[in-house]
């Protein structure tokens, strides 16, 4: 520490120590010239008056004061808890939108072992939200714990059957039972079929009881 800052500082500790002066001494200075007043009654009639305003300025000065600073930081407290809400509520019917699309597709895929379809799941709009972090505006935990489960599950299957496409159009292994690869990955992406499906429709449910339809 240099001379510099060391003299700041004792100056800056004398200053919060002796700060009290400042308001002591007006006071000291009003008591001083009020001894020297005592016989002159018009210094206390206009002093007493003076004071009597003062003091029911402040008595009702202050609490109004005090009531509309309470008001405002309410408002804004209530403007903050609005715009959470409806932000929470524009990201949940984003990814309702992007799930309900999965779902319709999975229909296609039901069962179905032999063909790949072309077109993958969607996530996307889950990984863009999630990326910029807005996915925070859901602060509810059994919403959240919902809409990530059934990610979770579409998130396995798109990985398998993107497996599977690149095996159709690369090198398709056969194994010793005559099986290819691709045949066997599209197995394995339909086995999720239920869980998938159901994950998908609890997420779905949960936002259309958070949030309505």
């Amino acid at each position: 520490m240099g001379k510099s800052d060391k003299h700041q500082s004792i100056w800056l500790i004398l200053c919060q120590k002796w700060y009290w002066l400042i308001f002591f001494i007006p006071i000291l200075i009003v008591v001083i010239y009020s001894a020297q007043q005592l016989n002159n009654h018009n210094y206390w009639d206009g002093a007493a008056g003076n004071l009597l305003a003062t003091l029911l300025g402040i008595i009702t000065g202050v609490p109004i004061a005090l009531e509309i600073e309470r008001d405002k930081i309410k408002r804004e407290e209530q403007e903050r808890i609005n715009e959470s809400k409806d932000r929470a509520k524009q990201v949940s019917f984003l990814l309702k939108e992007e799930l309900l699309h999965n779902l319709s597709r999975l229909k296609n895929r039901q069962d179905d072992k032999t063909s790949l379809p072309l077109q993958p799941l969607k996530i996307t709009t889950w990984h863009a939200l999630c990326d910029s972090a807005e996915i925070k505006w859901i602060n509810n935990p059994i919403l959240l714990s919902s809409i990530a489960s059934a990610y979770h599950y579409i998130s396995i299957v798109s990985e398998i059957e993107s497996r599977c496409y690149q095996a159709l159009r690369g090198i398709n292994v056969k194994y010793d039972d005559g099986v290819f690869a691709s045949q066997r990955l599209l197995e394995d992406a339909r086995i999720f079929d239920t869980e998938i499906t159901q994950n998908i429709t609890t997420a779905i449910y949960c936002i259309e009881e958070t949030f309505g339809r």
